[in-house]
């Protein structure tokens, strides 16, 4: 059992197929060693003794190099034990011949080769060990097979010679030396090999671990998942993706009791042990985590948004099943709030959102997606010259699917862009179908994803080629594109502006608003938030709205209040010089037929 133990404590397949993928050359060297002390001593031992001595060694130095050969072009980490055995029982009985080496030739050498031949042992030993000791009892049986013949010349035999004895002393502390040596570098490999190497959190098998090990303190599961960090790569690239990473890394380390236990368990996923089983605790530390990561980081001189979600789920089955649980409630996406606590309904929301992705990958989907238009009224006359395209999606099956739902699923691949192309192209055709000879604007949401695509440029070029002079596109972007690299979001700014497409800063005051992009790029419109509207009655709120349209007037920049709802709200914001409003009080979002019977 405590052989088994050991065994146990040092043994993992990643190390295991470390150790075989690495051992390329050694064997081969070790064999031609061999050789060529033997032809070295070919004067001083029998010829049938080297014989059978070499043809042996030969042989098991064979069978180490090709077990190491076959695992990797057949083998994998599932099956790492199965190719461990045979190696493990060669690289043993190869270490026990080199040992017989003294114990058969030492009548036939001399007092300084019989030196010679004890050194040439260490020399073996040092050699293996950095390789071997990634699996330490391995090591230590070798060392030990190396020792056995040397160990039973000493009981068998008493008058040596005092240099051996000196030697033999020497060595053997070079030997202790070298088992400890061993030692601490198989802690430092099983260290790194149960560890991210990354952000130095533990990975997942080693999570798993943990947790079982520690069933009675740990109660729950939490999985802190970066929704975005596809996007954030894709947009800043890998190093800032990596650096995310770390700072949630870091975040996770500064809220856990139980520092030893945070890991990374998935690409954009880390875990995090609850201690107590009250849900009401594991809301506030979420929320704390939630605080501490923050909605937005800051890398180089760009703000990089984060989407956070969190969930939660309690450890009653195996460290499997909670991390799964938890794993499900993080990957959830839910409107009102980033904390989801798992329960067995979950299950049927993952099975819609596979649903959902399954369709957005259809051909038949946009036969089931139309635009809906809201429109926009001019305060100083009244006229409404403008709209906002929003996209609806009734699903024959589904019903109507609401678009923050599955414009967040499409952002995960590459149908945003597809979803993107296609808004584009029906809004220029019903653009060119307004009556009339008033100028008119119709504005569509663009995401970050969509926004660092070369499609939307090419897409944006044949839209506007038949559009009339009086009639203009206009994107609406949010504050989280304007976080680019300068040089991406000043060239694809400028391009739109000689497209003739106007371009809305949507959501203004949401994020961390930023005064020098507002006076240095090309921005046509800017949208305040419906949060600002919706809390007029409020003097702080209205002292903002006054400020923001002061300021956006001042640089030129029109101004549009979304979420108006009440007459009241329409007249805080015509005091104050508003140019135009947008909100239920004007009109709902309707089809096409209904902004055309509007305008006549």
């Amino acid at each position: 059992m405590a052989l088994r133990g050991f065994f146990n404590h040092y043994y993992s397949d990643a190390a295991a197929a470390r150790l075989l993928r690495d051992v390329r050359y050694i064997h081969i060297l070790a064999a031609t060693g061999a050789t060529a002390l033997m032809i070295l001593l070919s004067q001083e031992l029998p010829r049938y003794f080297i014989t059978s001595w070499l043809s042996t060694l030969l042989c098991i130095q064979g069978g180490l190099t090709l077990v190491p050969l076959l695992f990797r072009h057949y083998g994998c980490t599932n099956t790492v034990k199965n190719w461990l055995v045979p190696y493990g029982a060669l690289s043993a009985l190869g270490h026990l011949t080199w040992g017989c080496l003294f114990l058969t030739f030492a009548d036939h050498l001399t007092l300084w080769q019989q030196i010679l031949v004890m050194l040439l042992l260490f020399v073996i030993l040092s050699m293996s060990m950095p390789m071997l000791a990634r699996f330490y009892p391995l090591f230590c049986l070798d060392v030990v097979m190396l020792g056995l013949p040397f160990l039973a010349l000493l009981a068998e035999q008493q008058d040596f010679a005092w240099q051996l004895w000196f030697v033999a002393g020497l060595l053997l502390m070079g030997t202790l030396s070298l088992l400890c040596r061993g030692h601490t570098e198989a802690q430092q490999h099983l260290d790194a090999v149960k560890r991210d190497p990354l952000t130095g959190l533990l990975n997942r098998e080693a999570c798993i671990t943990a947790l079982a090990s520690t069933a009675g303190e740990t109660r729950g599961a939490l999985i802190c998942r970066l929704h975005n960090y596809r996007a954030i790569c894709d947009a800043f690239g890998n190093r800032a993706g990596d650096a995310v990473l770390q700072h949630c890394a870091n975040s996770l380390r500064y809220v856990s009791e139980q520092q030893k236990l945070t890991g990374r368990v998935g690409e954009n996923e880390f875990f995090l042990p609850l201690a107590v089983a009250d849900s009401t605790l594991w809301q506030k530390r979420s929320r704390h985590l939630l605080r501490q990561i923050g909605a937005q980081m800051s890398w180089g001189e760009h703000l990089i948004a984060l989407d956070i979600g969190i969930g939660l789920a309690e450890l009653a089955g195996t460290p499997e099943e909670a991390l799964r649980h938890a794993q499900l409630a993080a990957a959830v996406r839910n409107p009102h709030s980033q904390i989801n606590q798992y329960h067995p309904e979950l299950w049927d929301r993952l099975q819609r959102d596979v649903s959902l992705r399954s369709a957005l990958q259809s051909t038949a989907l946009y036969e089931q997606l139309t635009l809906h238009f809201q429109p926009k009224k001019q305060l100083r006359d009244g006229a409404i010259n403008g709209a906002e395209a929003l996209l609806r999606w009734q699903h024959p099956e589904l019903g109507a699917i609401p678009p923050d739902e599955f414009i967040a699923i499409a952002e995960q691949s590459e149908v945003i862009n597809d979803l993107g192309d296609w808004v584009i192209q029906q809004a220029a055709r019903h653009l060119a179908e307004i009556p009339g000879d008033a100028p008119f604007c119709i504005a569509v949401n663009v995401s970050m994803a969509q926004f660092t695509s070369p499609r939307l440029l090419a897409s944006l070029r044949d839209a506007v080629a038949e559009l009339p002079s009086n009639r203009r596109l206009e994107l609406e972007i949010t504050e989280s594109v304007m976080m680019l690299e300068p040089s991406v979001v000043n060239d694809t700014l400028a391009t739109l502006a000689n497209l003739g497409v106007n371009v809305a800063l949507d959501d203004f005051g949401t994020g961390y608003s930023s005064l020098q992009y507002l006076a240095t790029l090309p921005i046509h419109t800017l949208k305040i938030d419906r949060s600002f509207v919706s809390d007029l009655t409020q003097d702080k709120h209205r002292a903002v709205i006054k400020v923001i349209i002061e300021m956006a007037h001042a640089l030129g920049i029109k101004v549009v209040a979304e979420g108006v709802e009440s007459a009241e709200q329409l007249a805080v914001l015509a005091e104050y010089h508003c140019d135009e409003v947008q909100g239920y009080h004007i009109a709902r979002p309707a089809p096409f037929s209904s902004l055309v019977a509007a305008l006549r």
